[in-house]
């Protein structure tokens, strides 16, 4: 197999892009894949343009690219990049350490979940720069746009997905963070894009049911408090949510579990602090 000869910076890049499995330029320059723009955008450039060998042949792209155009009132939206084929056969022939190399085979746009993906995407990159400032390892990442392998018929499932016997419960995304004294924190993450008050309010419920079911606990082999983070766009929704919460039993008794703040609000800094609890009256709360 022929390997691209590749830059440190495109290293970074295929490395990135296998770890997040997608990513905007304003993200791989958060991570500190490049120091500027302007040298990313020539990197990813390299990387995706139609390269020819010697004898005028194309040769695969390392990395692929998905345009989703324009918003009104909103502007253009950042393109994202995924791991090709030939990157990540790249990378597996490569001496390196780190997780298998997975290409995305078949990208497709996804306009109507193009923020939540990329809302998604940013607090995993939240939670591993401040995993990398504060020495916890990150054990295991599952987000909802990977699948699980089909089961005959039915469709496939988020690689998220709880069975619950009866019924699944659908995270965002799971976290497993280990600190340098090896104690594990199990995350559940939630993304709330949006001002849908009653189906936030619904699955909060259904999180309340499951955690005194222990089925959580039970998927993971993990005997200690689950912590299920609800991040939102919007503070109003965040506070309509809380105000709804106020009155309901099920999620009153188990609001220790539950993490509450919004997407501005969280970055690696702030992480473990300045928490709320579904109900308004509660102090501000650390996450661990």
């Amino acid at each position: 197999m022929e390997i691209t000869s590749i830059t440190p910076t495109g290293f970074k890049v295929l490395e990135a892009l296998n770890t997040y499995r997608f990513l905007t330029i304003p993200q791989m320059l958060r991570l500190g894949i490049a120091k500027d723009r302007g040298n990313l955008s020539k990197v990813l450039s390299s990387m995706i343009s139609a390269k020819r060998d010697d004898s005028g042949i194309p040769r695969p792209k390392e990395i692929g690219v998905l345009d989703f155009g324009s918003i009104a009132g909103i502007g253009r939206l950042a393109r994202l990049y995924f791991l090709a084929p030939k990157g990540a056969d790249d990378l597996t022939a490569l001496d390196r350490d780190g997780p298998p190399a997975r290409a995305i085979e078949h990208a497709v746009r996804f306009r109507n979940d193009y923020f939540h993906r990329v809302n998604t995407v940013d607090f995993h990159i939240t939670l591993a720069l401040f995993a990398n400032q504060s020495g916890h390892e990150i054990n295991l990442v599952r987000q909802y746009f990977t699948r699980l392998p089909k089961d005959g018929k039915a469709p496939a499932r988020p690689s998220t997905s709880i069975d619950l016997r009866p019924g699944y419960i659908d995270p965002d995304s799971i976290y497993k963070i280990t600190d340098q004294d090896q104690r594990s924190r199990l995350l559940l993450v939630e993304i709330a894009n949006g001002q849908k008050v009653d189906r936030i309010a619904k699955k909060l419920i259904q999180y309340a049911q499951v955690l005194e079911s222990k089925k959580i606990n039970q998927a993971f082999d993990y005997d200690k408090g689950v912590r299920v983070l609800w991040i939102f766009e919007h503070q109003r929704t965040l506070e309509l949510v809380q105000k709804r919460m106020a009155s309901d039993e099920w999620v009153q008794a188990y609001e220790q579990h539950f993490f509450l703040r919004t997407l501005d609000g969280c970055d690696r800094n702030t992480l473990l602090s300045d928490w709320q609890r579904p109900c308004p009256s509660s102090a501000p709360v650390v996450l661990f």
